[in-house]
């Protein structure tokens, strides 16, 4: 347990330092669920930043599944495989605005972004998904009992927030695929 926690707590440094200070407390909100069974080190709770308060739970919850993601990505790839030089490194994983959306081009700047440059984007994004769930495959089958537990949950959250919340990536297709993707896992 002691080391999925250090595990843990390193990816959200780690996420952290790459991003923006307010990562920490929407990826502590948004695993609550998933950490309620770890010893103290991990089970603490996030409130909601005192800047987001105003804003709407979808809004947030866009913000949380951005956290989830990047959290996944930091903690179960190398570096080098969420390379800030590439468009979504650029846009997903290099120090921003400590302010929505939380991410270094901002609305304005994604909404002027080229049709060729978002499905760049994008299609980078989809692919970091599968690498994230195939790397916590593979992680994953050296852990037992309640590590395994958490460790699937928190990949499996990350995944389908992403999914849906950022990429707005929603269809009953979509799902299906998922889901069918997820049972290979063997995470519970």
């Amino acid at each position: 347990m002691a080391e999925l926690i250090d595990e843990l707590a390193v990816a959200l440094e780690r996420m952290v330092d790459a991003t923006c200070p307010s990562m920490r407390a929407h990826w502590l909100m948004a695993t609550r669920r998933q950490r309620r069974d770890l010893p103290d080190a991990m089970t603490q709770h996030a409130s909601i930043p005192p800047g987001l308060a105003r804003f709407k739970k979808a809004r947030r919850s866009k913000y949380e599944a951005l956290a989830t993601f990047r959290h996944a990505v930091v903690w179960r790839l190398p570096p080098a495989q969420w390379d800030p030089q590439t468009p979504a490194g650029q846009e997903y994983f290099s120090p921003c605005r400590d302010s929505p959306p939380f991410t270094t081009g901002g609305a304005d700047a994604r909404s002027t972004l080229g049709s060729r440059r978002r499905a760049q984007v994008s299609a980078q994004l989809l692919t970091l998904i599968e690498r994230v769930r195939l790397a916590a495959r593979e992680q994953d089958r050296a852990r037992s009992g309640n590590d395994l537990h958490v460790a699937g949950a928190l990949a499996l959250e990350a995944t389908r927030k992403t999914l849906r919340d950022v990429l707005k990536l929603d269809s009953p297709e979509l799902s299906a695929a998922f889901d069918e993707a997820v049972e290979d896992t063997e995470w519970e």
